[in-house]
């Protein structure tokens, strides 16, 4: 009420200080405002605006505003020969010209950019340099004044949202001239986007189904829709877009006449919120309502109580277009991943030509793969339909895993770090090589998969493995029988398989702090990326067991509403109907589903029947590595029956040695562990990153006899250290690689160097030195 009675107050206020308006000469008017509020891009913009469509000073929507004293006002009517009523003259004949002393200027309230360009567009002379301008008296109160200044202006950018409702309005009502004015209010490079995107029918389609909710449009970005539309996944914005829509007619109880109440401020503090997941939004979105802070045009109790009751029973969390842009951020290194199964070049959406690729290769008829794991893979009866829906699905999960290590794209920083922090190479080939082989697994096939599958990282570290054994310059390789071998060791480490452990229940809320509303779109920090990535497989994101809501919502809910909103078509029945799927599934009973639809598929890998515990380690006592990384192996990969040549140079392997350090290092520094690395295997353990960790660790590596030393890099050399105060050392700053502790099997001499004179290094650690690595130490 007092707000009603403000704005009436200022209206009046207004309305009784108005004169009436006149042109003035652009030399008589004066702007009070500071340098800093001065936009000169914004000038720049008007003035193509007004060589677009020139700068239609009599439109009543381009008037300025100022004020001036009542006396100064009846000397500049005296002179210029005008009565007051001349004007407050209706619109029909244009407002007479007043003329004022030379110096004399009026203070204007709004209006600077748009002035400052027509200085500049306009012809000179006073015959050309004028505008028309509403005058009011000084005596108006400056809350009439501010009112005056924050109402719209073209000199003010419109927001995207706002010209692309205007456009469609004018194309509508096949309106040209009102749709050409709008569309040259953008940039010539969002003109380009919008000519773009209108030529894409299905998304203007998507995009038009959500000009009923004004608030959702301030988010629009146009700039972005180019990027966007290059990605070619029509099927996954889509999904999105009809979620949004599907969330905001779902809260005005898909009434038309609740359409208007959704405004900015409503969309800005309800998207992200997950009020039927977890109480805390629930009594966010209760607070919300009883303060009338969302829908505060909507008075009607019986309209707020009704949509009260469908936020908090609203499916998932509520989308909206900001969202969607910041969404996209977390689908384009999804789409990256996928492309590199391609050609460079197609002419089909990512969903269709990942699915021509299937060819049921490597399939078990009438059997459909679902992954549970990295390495587990089970089989449960299902159609071809099924198969290419899910696959494409495991498909999309493993880019959305592994990303930062496959594309240039990485999670955001979860603080930002007192210096640099190094990352490991993004192109990591053996996370493309599991993809092209996980692939070919599901059963799809093309020239790029198998180009991928060729280059096989096992083959790279047994050839490396074996040069350095037997570098050429020792010994006469047949290049025959040295590719024979490097296949027999690769068949022999793929008898080795990774622990089967119990497929972990993720959490969907949660009584400790959850995932704040901030960090609920876009892409995802690198703690979460990093605890949630081992949850990240189709079955996970399916189950269906009994779920309470708890405080809060864990980042592992926020990314499967991601992925549903790209990946799953909304119109697809839930809730209700999958548990009547469920328990007829459960029972034996057909389903009601087709089997050829995504629904059956979606419902199938709900119920694969969990796997056994094994009972001892299969591959023995071997030394647990992160499973991210390429290093070149936890043990010596082509065994003990090789000797190493006391003479040997080791040139060969230095650089790559060196590589696989670096990559620990970033691993450490993203993960907050301390390695411990073996530069003769190439084997590292990682410890946690505290004390009573790191002593236990340090002590597990010790050899029997406790003869094992440690050291860490610094300044090109390599320094020894005492087991106990290795915890002291291990995040100190000026070290070379300050999350590596390096150790060797007797000792660990005072001096050593990287980089360059490595070669040097890898003779001395493998206990020889040699008359020709003497002479380089003198050098």
């Amino acid at each position: 009420m007092k707000d009603d009675y403000k704005l009436k107050t200022i209206l009046q206020d207004k309305e009784a200080h108005f004169y009436g308006k006149a042109k003035v000469s652009l030399n008589h008017l004066n702007f009070d405002t500071t340098e800093s509020l001065f936009d000169q891009s914004n000038v720049s913009r008007l003035e193509e605006i007004f060589k677009l469509e020139d700068c239609h000073r009599l439109d009543p929507e381009h008037y300025i505003s100022a004020v001036i004293d009542s006396n100064q006002l009846e000397n500049a009517l005296r002179q210029s020969q005008v009565s007051q009523a001349d004007l407050l003259r209706s619109l029909q004949t244009e407002p007479p010209k007043l003329i004022f002393p030379n110096g004399y200027t009026l203070t204007c309230l709004d209006g600077q950019h748009r002035i400052a360009a027509a200085r500049e567009f306009l012809p000179p002379g006073e015959y050309y340099q004028w505008w028309i301008v509403k005058i009011y008296d000084t005596g108006i109160s400056e809350d009439t004044r501010e009112y005056i200044r924050s109402e719209y202006s073209n000199s003010r950018k419109p927001p995207d949202g706002d010209i692309y409702r205007h456009v469609h309005d004018h194309q509508s009502r096949n309106d040209k001239s009102g749709e050409l004015k709008w569309l040259a209010r953008l940039s010539p490079n969002k003109r380009k986007a919008m000519k773009q995107l209108r030529k894409n029918i299905w998304l203007t389609k998507a995009l038009d189904e959500l000009l009923p909710y004004h608030g959702l449009w301030p988010a629009l970005q146009l700039g972005s829709i180019p990027t966007i539309l290059s990605w070619r996944c029509p099927e996954e914005i889509c999904n999105y877009l009809k979620r949004v829509h599907k969330a905001w007619s779902f809260i005005t109880c898909d009434d038309n006449s609740l359409d208007p109440f959704v405004d900015e401020i409503t969309v800005k503090l309800l998207q992200s919120l997950a009020p039927s997941s977890c109480s805390g939004d629930r009594k966010i979105a209760i607070e919300l309502m009883e303060t009338q802070r969302v829908f505060p045009k909507l008075k009607n109790s019986a309209g707020r109580s009704k949509i009260l009751q469908r936020l908090l029973s609203i499916d998932g969390m509520i989308f909206s277009l900001d969202t969607f842009f910041e969404d996209t951020k977390y689908l384009e290194p999804i789409v990256m991943t996928l492309r590199g199964l391609l050609p460079p070049v197609i002419n089909d959406s990512i969903r269709n030509a990942i699915a021509k690729r299937y060819t049921g290769v490597s399939q078990k008829e009438g059997q459909l793969c679902t992954q549970w794991g990295e390495d587990d893979e089970r089989y449960t009866p299902g159609s071809e339909a099924q198969r290419i829906y899910v696959g494409y699905c495991t498909l999309c999960l493993y880019g959305m895993r592994h990303f930062p290590r496959m594309t240039n794209i990485s999670p955001r920083m979860d603080k930002k770090p007192e210096k640099s922090i190094p990352r490991a190479s993004a192109m990591d080939q053996t996370h493309w090589y599991k993809l092209a082989e996980l692939a070919y697994r599901l059963g799809f096939d093309s020239k790029e998969i198998q180009r991928l599958r060729r280059e096989n990282p096992d083959e790279d570290m047994v050839r490396i493995a074996l040069r350095q054994r037997r570098p050429e310059e020792y010994y006469d390789i047949n290049d025959g029988e040295f590719e024979a071998e490097v296949h027999r060791q690769c068949e022999a480490l793929k008898k080795f398989k990774r622990r089967q452990k119990p497929p972990p229940t993720p959490k969907l809320s949660t009584d400790f702090p959850g995932e704040p509303i901030s960090r609920r779109c876009g892409k995802p920090y690198e703690s979460s990326h990093i605890f949630d990535k081992k949850y990240l497989f189709l079955p996970l994101l399916y189950e269906t067991k009994e779920h309470i809501p708890k405080n809060a919502i864990t980042s592992f809910a926020i990314k499967r509403h991601i992925f549903f909103a790209f990946f799953r078509d909304p119109d697809e029945r839930t809730g209700e109907d999958t548990q009547n799927v469920d328990r007829s599934m459960q029972h034996g009973n057909a389903s009601p589903i087709p089997e050829n639809s995504v629904d059956a598929s979606q419902a199938i890998v709900r119920h694969i029947p969990a796997p056994e515990v094994p009972t001892s380690d299969p591959i023995g006592h071997f030394m647990q590595t992160d499973p991210d990384m390429n290093a070149l192996s936890t043990s010596d990969p082509i065994g003990h029956f090789m000797q190493t040549d006391p003479d040997m140079n080791a040139l060969s392997t230095a650089n790559d040695l060196l590589k696989v350090i670096e990559a620990v290092q970033g691993t450490c520094e993203r993960e907050n562990k301390v390695a411990f690395f073996s530069i003769k295997t190439g084997a590292y353990t990682l410890s946690d990153n505290n004390a009573f960790a790191i002593n236990k660790t340090a002590f597990e590596t010790l050899t029997p006899d406790r003869s094992r030393k440690f050291g860490y890099a610094k300044k090109g050399r390599l320094k020894a250290i005492q087991m106990e105060k290795i915890h002291e050392i291990a995040n100190q700053p000026g070290m070379d690689y300050p999350r590596v502790i390096f150790y060797v099997g007797d000792s660990i001499p005072e001096s050593g160097a990287f980089g360059m004179e490595f070669v040097k290094l890898c003779a001395i650690l493998h206990g020889v030195e040699t008359g020709q690595n003497r002479k380089r130490q003198k050098r």
